[in-house]
């Protein structure tokens, strides 16, 4: 009879060798959008003030940093997804197709490559 904390184990076990790949490419894309973010907090932090409320650049920023936020926001939400050792195969296989669906085409390259990895990493 296998005991209570061994089926435990096997789970887990399980569980790294199906969402290892994903957690990794997530890793990966959270690193990426937390870089962006420091980045454009920081643009905005030192943005020249004299002209900055009617500043078309300014308002690009925000919202591209606010933007940032959100998807660095819906990365982390689909991290504590995948940790959830409740979630099976199936749920977590579709918070990610929502996750990549509210993140088809990101305007920078490098996002573009770790949300791909992503997708990559759940078909496997």
């Amino acid at each position: 009879m296998i005991s209570s904390g061994t089926a435990a184990r096997a789970a887990r076990i399980g569980a790294d060798e199906t969402f290892g790949p994903l957690r990794k490419a997530l890793a990966a894309l959270e690193a990426l959008l937390e870089r962006r973010v420091a980045q454009a907090i920081d643009e905005v932090a030192h943005y020249p003030t004299p002209i900055a409320r009617c500043d078309e650049q300014l308002t690009k920023l925000l919202e591209e940093r606010s933007s940032l936020v959100v998807r660095l926001d819906a990365t982390r939400a689909l991290i504590a997804e995948v940790r959830n050792e409740a979630a099976g195969f199936t749920q977590v296989r579709e918070a990610v197709k929502a996750f990549l669906d509210a993140h088809a085409a990101p305007d920078d390259l490098q996002e573009t490559i770790q949300v791909a990895a992503v997708a990559a990493a759940i078909q496997r």
